[in-house]
Order: structure tokens, then sequence, then C-alpha cells
């Protein structure tokens, strides 16, 4: 009986290991599966090769699926030299970059090559901010142009696509409108590259988020020079939201200082208090006063 199971048992496997071959020369071995390497006859069983990742089944149903990576993936590991788990991380951060073309890819990598900027920072700033691939070449285009014609050189243009590229995938109209905005309010150019160089995220605010917050610390008591002289001093304390931020911060301590006393300590403390954490805000202020 012994001798009659272990025939059926290797009978088994020679039907087996002759169904790989039959895949494999209908060009099925890049789904994973080999047909065997030892002989047809012994004990051994037959061993399948795993298949290398769920694309390879197929899922994404594309060409490109059967022999590999998908392109945006393929072309982050080999063109940027990102790890699989960086990869991941992106596409989690960004889901639409992983449905991305990789020659859609490359035209983003060749803008930043264009402004000088070498694949392993373009690698570190993809890590740090997986937006820097947001495909929206005529906002980015657009702004260069208008950094270009507000003034800025291509040194001065590279270090704010290193530290805020952001600014690149917002539209040029938000920037000159901002601009404008503050230009009405008496700042001058050169203000306003100050500006652009510490806050340039106020460049890709609606100018009316602008006013809002313009016109709610007017109602506060802060006069237009107040303002101003806040905007020189910490600009980035418009691009704080006016909801979460501005209105509860001036909430607390109202109830032990005046309107007035308030006003003139945040207007010659901004850079320190605005940016304070909130529970700190009152005894900040009790210590200062």
């Amino acid at each position: 009986m012994m001798g009659i199971a272990r025939l059926r048992a290797q009978g088994a496997r020679n039907r087996s290991c002759a169904f790989l071959g039959v895949l494999n020369a209908l060009g099925f071995a890049s789904l994973g599966f080999s047909a065997c390497t030892r002989p047809l006859t012994g004990p051994s069983r037959p061993a399948l090769a795993r298949p290398t990742a769920g694309r390879a089944f197929g899922v994404r149903m594309g060409a490109s699926d059967l022999e590999g990576p998908h392109d945006a993936e393929r072309f982050l590991l080999e063109s940027l030299d990102l790890t699989p788990a960086e990869v991941a991380k992106v596409f989690r951060v960004r889901p639409g970059l992983e449905r991305r073309t990789a020659e859609s890819l490359r035209t983003s990598v060749q803008w930043l090559r264009g402004l000088g900027i070498v694949d392993a920072d373009v690698s570190r700033m993809l890590r740090q901010n997986p937006n820097l691939f947001d495909n929206h070449p005529e906002k980015r285009d657009g702004m260069v142009k208008w950094l270009k014609e507000f003034g800025l050189c291509e040194l001065e243009i590279n270090k704010l696509v290193y530290r805020h590229v952001s600014l690149f995938f917002t539209s040029r109209d938000n920037a000159e409108a901002t601009a404008r905005w503050l230009t009405a309010l008496g700042l001058d150019k050169s203000s306003l590259r100050d500006i652009l160089e510490r806050a340039p995220s106020l460049f890709g605010l609606k100018a009316a988020r602008l006013e809002a917050k313009f016109s709610w610390l007017q109602g506060f008591g802060f006069s237009d020079a107040h303002i101003v002289r806040l905007i020189r001093k910490s600009p980035a304390m418009l691009d704080r939201s006016l909801d979460k931020n501005l209105k509860p911060r001036f909430a607390l301590p109202e109830q032990q200082v005046s309107a007035g006393k308030l006003v003139d300590f945040v207007t010659t403390r901004a850079s320190t208090w605005l940016f304070c954490k909130m529970a700190d805000c009152s005894d900040r202020i009790q210590s200062s006063l």
C-alpha cells in the first residue's frame, strides 16, 4: 500500500511540474513561478517560487505591472535612490503620486535640476514634502516668472524652493494680490522682499483671508500703524489661523489686562508672544506688565 501511495504522490508532483513548464513556455514566468529544477523522480517535493509582489498578479492590470513595480514607484526607487520604505511613506502622504507616470515625475525633477538642485537634495526635499511633485507646471512656472519680475535672482529663487517649495504650487494671482494688499498698507518693495524671505507662505494665501485678519485686529483695537508694525516685525503672524490661534490667544489675557495695554504689549513683543504656547500667553503678559 505504501508503494502505491508513493507512486500516486509522485504522479501528482510530475503533473504539477509539467503544468508549470507549460506556464513558463506561455510567457508567465514573470509572475514568479518556476518549473521544477529537480528531477521528476525521487521523494523530494518541488518548490514553487513566491510571486515577488501583489502587483505581479496584475492588480492594476497594466503591462508594466507584469514587469515589475508601477512606473512611479520604479522611478522613485531607481532615479532618486529612495528606499522602498521611503517611497511607501511618500505614497501614503500623497496617494496621487502613485498613479503618476514616470515621464511626468521626470519633468518635475528636470525642473528642479534646471534650478541647480542636485538629485540628492531633490530626494531629501521629496521625503520632507511630497507635495514637491504636485503636477501643476503652469502654477510652478508662473510663480518663478513672477519672482523674477519681482527682482529675485536665481539663487534667491533656489533658496525659496529649498525652504518653501509649496509656494510654487500656488497661484501667481494669489502672490500678486498679496503684494498689492501689502503695498496698499504702505509697505515698500524692500519690505515686501523682506516678508517674502521670512514668511513666503503669505504670498500663497488669498488676499481675502489676510483682509479678514486685518479687520479683526482693527476691531480689537490695533491701529493701521500698529498692524503695519506687527507685519514688519513678525510677518508670519498673518499666516496664523484667525479662529484657532489669534482669537483664542488674545481672549485669554483680555480678562486680566485692558485691550490698550494688550495692544501695546503685542506691538512691542510680537516676535515672542505671538508664537509662544497658548498655555503660556497669560503668564508671559503677567510677568511683563
